[in-house]
């Protein structure tokens, strides 16, 4: 049975079986259009390539671009995922989501794919984050992110780890810092859960990782 976290928990990730490749999945009810990203951070808590920003209009993805294949570049970001620098950390793409069925009451479902084992050495903490879609101001601040989580898996055992759920999350925030994958002094890998909120939405992200 996974392990339920409350905010400030973490658990070591490292202590499970077999673990190298972990998905993380984001989930919520809302009739909003919610961005899950991640920041790849070196030890000053900062990126350190412009690619480590992993979002869903990233240049930086799993297969280049190939104008004979994708025909544009607005397919190719639609069919494709978002690649950290070092290929460890794959973001959702529009392909990727997932709605249990056509009822804006249901949940809504994005995922990262995380490789460990691919992780570049100077990166120290995997920062994982989401925010509102800025279209009109008005109907974002009052619109409402419902029974927000995250569930942690391992890829190689399909079973869930643990999951966070964001209940505390305050509904008119525009960006939310859920929580981290953070590194040791002995290269070993924790999950902590924050659930730090942010009014400004995803630039006061961008200006605190990037």
């Amino acid at each position: 049975m996974a392990i339920i976290l409350e905010k400030g928990q973490s658990i070591l990730i490292d202590k499970q079986p077999s673990i190298n490749r972990i998905d993380i999945t984001f989930g919520w009810k809302s009739g909003k259009d919610v961005d899950f990203f991640a920041f790849l951070l070196g030890s000053n808590g900062i990126i350190t390539n412009d690619a480590d920003f992993v979002f869903y209009n990233s240049e930086t993805r799993e297969r280049p671009f190939i104008k004979e294949v994708f025909k544009n570049k607005r397919q190719w970001r639609a069919t494709t995922r978002p690649m950290s620098a070092d290929g460890s950390v794959l973001g959702p793409s529009e392909d990727n989501r997932l709605k249990i069925n056509e009822d804006q009451n249901d949940f809504d479902f994005e995922n990262m794919i995380i490789n460990l084992n691919k992780v570049g050495p100077g990166i120290t903490e995997i920062a994982l984050c989401f925010a509102k879609y800025r279209g009109d101001i008005e109907d974002i601040h009052s619109s409402r992110i419902c029974d927000p989580f995250i569930s942690i898996t391992n890829l190689n055992t399909h079973q869930e780890i643990c999951r966070y759920d964001l209940n505390e999350i305050i509904n008119s925030s525009m960006a939310v810092w859920a929580g981290s994958f953070i590194k040791d002094e002995n290269g070993n890998w924790s999950f902590k859960a924050i659930g730090q909120t942010y009014p400004n939405g995803i630039q006061a992200l961008i200006n605190l990782f990037a």
